[in-house]
């Protein structure tokens, strides 16, 4: 990836810059973090279909309550968790969803 970074840069003059984020898919995070049933956070049986003629769209939420402790985020992550795993699971609501690592971000 380096080396063809490097060509690519060489031939355009250095304008292309690679951002990687780490992320980890959100059942696991709403399993092991926040502490949700295993049968809610299976990986989803649904396959995110071209319902808006063929697009789909990347959202990212940057994740701040400000005041609130570690323990009140948690319990409010939660409840968000519940219920947008719920209405996913039922087949009601096309999602996937990733936990950026390390930072109050959910994209």
């Amino acid at each position: 990836m380096e080396g063809a970074l490097g060509q690519l840069n060489s031939v355009y003059g250095d304008h292309i810059e690679v951002l990687c984020t780490p992320l980890r898919s959100y059942e696991s995070f709403a399993s092991e973090v926040l502490g949700l049933k295993k049968s809610m956070t299976a990986p989803s049986t649904h396959r995110l279909t071209n319902s808006l003629e063929g697009h789909l769209f990347w959202l990212t939420f940057k994740v701040g309550y400000s005041g609130r402790s570690v323990t009140d985020l948690v319990n409010i992550w939660s409840k968000e968790a519940t219920a947008l795993l719920t209405l996913r699971n039922r087949g009601e609501l096309e999602l996937d969803l990733f936990k950026v690592v390390g930072q109050r971000e959910v994209s």
